[in-house]
């Protein structure tokens, strides 16, 4: 009995990726220069949008963040303003970058640049260790451009909108860099380095847990195929981590906590078709700017997708793309636990969660299209063609969108400019709903902001 239970486990562990495994360094020799930097064109078309168009106003929880802004220069910045919860997170590196911010003016456009140059940075850890599997012969050379582009542009796609236009945001993008920086750490074993993208990841915004179970499982895998030596202080290093989890989670709810209270088991048990809904928005959500149904579609491909990598071990020799995949699940699944009053609305989600999906998506889109053995050429080219159509698509439709929302928000700017000049709210505060919820606070904290003289109207 033990020997089937122990060659039934082991069949199941060969299906992952070996635990020190890392994708070969020196694959991407035969790059053309030109397409080892191709993502820096939608990094600056981003950027230029930012510097053209972005109105110069603050957008919902910007607001804020400049509250706590006046805060720290009336009173001094204190380590204990940092530590306050914003909802249920504690945005310590996002105030940090808020009140830097303002020793020029609070205005948020530079903490957008900011964020898409961390995405840059993103782009190209993940360049060398997933992309790089992309051979150019001089048979496809012009084909793995076009995919290699693609890709790039992809992973700026204008679905994630709401954290590129947004520079509260830039929370989610330490957060980001934190997590991938954790996995290559767990990968490799380095403990120092692993507790240190951690505690960026922790100190960006609660969210940050979506990393540990990736964490977890690559551990596993280290325990389970080192040897009956190593065993020992791997398991020494899985204590240590856990401990130091938990010191951190004990820090978080330390003092004032943050809100936690939630609803999630309840609604499962009395609508449990609503979470399945929401993990396939977020799943979809690369795609949700071209149509909710093609969300869905999207969804479920992706699902299957990771299905047949899986079975046919297609994850076996690259072990990042699986735990980038996996991030993308495991995401899904806490945003839908920790975000219950979103998907308890009925409205469709994408936007901001695009983010973390997107690189598992990368992922499918590598593997599928440059290691199934045999795989026919015309396939290869109509696919990547799609995937090209559909990312254009998505850039121009979402794009459009956000210019629309720009001369909203420029067009609440201006009634809020005329209130602030007569000295009272304007008589169309209906039109400043685009900026904030609570139409007196947002007046109260424009006409401190005014008075102090750190807006530039």
């Amino acid at each position: 009995m033990n020997s089937v239970m122990n060659s039934a486990m082991n069949k199941f562990f060969n299906l992952f990726p070996e635990a020190r495994l890392y994708p070969h360094k020196n694959d991407q020799a035969d790059w053309p220069s030109l397409f080892k930097h191709a993502a820096v064109l939608p990094a600056l078309l981003l950027i230029i949008f930012i510097m053209l168009f972005v109105s110069r106003i603050l957008y919902w929880d910007e607001w804020n963040a400049a509250q706590f802004i006046i805060r720290a220069q009336d009173e001094g910045l204190k380590l204990g303003m940092l530590w306050e919860p914003h909802n249920e997170h504690r945005i310590v590196l996002g105030r940090i970058a808020y009140y830097l911010n303002s020793l020029w003016n609070i205005l948020p456009a530079r903490l957008m640049i900011v964020s898409i140059l961390i995405h840059l940075g993103i782009y190209e850890f993940l360049r060398r260790r997933v992309f790089m599997q992309i051979k150019f012969r001089s048979s496809q050379t012009w084909l793995n451009g076009i995919f290699i582009v693609t890709l790039s542009f992809f992973f700026f796609s204008p679905a994630q909108k709401q954290n590129f236009f947004w520079g509260f945001q830039i929370v989610w993008f330490f957060q980001m860099l934190g997590f991938y920086l954790a996995i290559h750490a767990a990968l490799l074993r380095k403990k120092t380095f692993l507790v240190g993208a951690v505690f960026l990841g922790y100190l960006s915004v609660a969210s940050w847990v979506s990393v540990l179970p990736i964490i977890g499982i690559i551990y596993l895998l280290h325990f389970v195929q080192a040897e009956s030596q190593q065993k020992k202080l791997v398991l020494y290093e899985i204590v240590g981590f856990s401990l130091f989890s938990l010191f951190l989670f004990l820090a978080y709810v330390y003092g004032e906590p943050p809100s936690l209270k939630n609803h999630f088991f309840e609604i499962l048990i009395s609508q449990p078709y609503k979470p399945i809904l929401f993990i396939l928005q977020v799943l979809g959500s690369p795609f949700a700017t071209l149509g909710r149904n093609l969300a869905y579609f999207c969804a479920i491909c992706f699902i299957a997708a990771t299905c047949f990598c899986f079975k046919a071990a297609y994850f076996r020799k690259r072990a990042l793309e699986f735990y980038l995949v996996l991030l993308a699940f495991v995401s899904s699944l806490l945003i839908c636990v920790g975000r219950v009053q979103l998907w308890t609305t009925g409205d469709f989600i994408a936007d901001r969660y695009a983010t973390l999906v997107i690189p598992g998506w990368l992922a499918i889109f590598v593997i599928l299209l440059t290691q199934i053995p045999n795989l026919n050429l015309e396939f290869r080219k109509y696919a990547i063609i799609v995937l090209s159509v559909l990312t254009a698509n998505i850039w121009i439709k979402g794009i459009g969108e956000e210019y629309d929302r720009q001369v909203e928000l420029d067009r609440a700017r201006t009634y809020l400019i005329e209130a602030l000049k007569s000295d009272h709210p304007s008589d169309r505060q209906a039109d400043m709903g685009h900026l904030y919820h609570n139409q007196e606070y947002l007046w109260n904290m424009a006409r401190d902001l005014h008075k102090k003289n750190m807006f530039p109207f």
